[in-house]
């Protein structure tokens, strides 16, 4: 977790508006021993995951972070059996998936 952390910090300092993780962890605790929703919970700035792993079908989910500030979680499944789409704004609510 110290590293994202870390690589979040570097991005936002570079003057990153947004963080996106692309993550592979899933909800179910791999054996890298952290699930996606407990690193967010555990981090801040990261404002939108979209996950893997778990091949869940996940519209929607939200995971509050260190800030208090619900973070949206999404998968598509597998076998592309779905496509999934993030759409930014600069307003708040952000993001919209």
């Amino acid at each position: 977790m110290q590293l994202v952390q870390a690589a979040v910090d570097e991005a936002r300092g570079k003057g990153a508006d947004y963080v996106v993780l692309l993550s592979h962890m899933g909800e179910a605790k791999p054996s890298i021993g952290v699930s996606s929703h407990e690193l967010i919970a555990a981090t801040r700035g990261i404002d939108v995951v979209l996950d893997g792993h778990t091949h869940s079908i996940i519209e929607r989910d939200e995971v509050t972070n260190l800030d208090g500030k619900k973070i949206p979680v999404t998968q598509t499944g597998t076998q592309f059996a779905y496509v999934g789409k993030l759409v930014t704004q600069t307003q708040t609510p952000w993001p919209t998936i």
